[in-house]
């Protein structure tokens, strides 16, 4: 929340998606009222449609501090979402593959600077592309290219 904030300085159009239900969220929504950025952030909650979700995002953010291979980072990837991740666990394999921008070290700083130069990249290419269409791509075609990711880490 704190980087999505410096964020916005920049991009002030931009709509924040938190998808899941823990024990931070009501913690979460706290600080968004705190830093000023609650109409602009969205929880989602929990989601049996998180393909869908997913598949209309402009990038993907994870900043986890500590993760192994995370399995929403493989589905973003498959559904040819655009990711920014920490360089922690086993992520940077994953994105060394299927360029993801590491983010190193994962400070909110970090992240904002990163996040807001793929959203100029992204702009400067037409801010929607994407290697799948968000409109054709079932769960069967992630699923499916989720295997090919995770089979391309084992021979990799």
């Amino acid at each position: 929340l704190r980087a999505f904030s410096l964020i916005l300085q920049e991009h002030p159009r931009s709509l924040l998606l938190i998808c899941g239900s823990g024990p931070l969220r009501n913690q979460l929504e706290e600080q968004a009222e705190v830093l000023r950025i609650k109409s602009q952030v969205r929880f989602l909650g929990h989601r049996d449609d998180l393909y869908d979700v997913i598949s209309v995002f402009d990038l993907f953010v994870l900043t986890s501090a500590h993760e192994g291979i995370p399995m929403v980072l493989l589905e973003a990837m498959a559904l040819g979402v655009r990711v920014v991740a920490p360089a922690v666990g086993g992520i940077p394999e994953i994105a060394d593959m299927h360029q993801a921008v590491l983010v190193d070290p994962p400070t909110p700083e970090k992240f904002s600077q990163l996040i807001s130069k793929e959203l100029h990249l992204m702009r400067s290419m037409g801010f929607r592309e994407r290697t799948n269409s968000p409109h054709v791509v079932s769960a069967y075609e992630t699923a499916r290219e989720t295997a090919r990711i995770y089979e391309s880490l084992i021979t990799a």
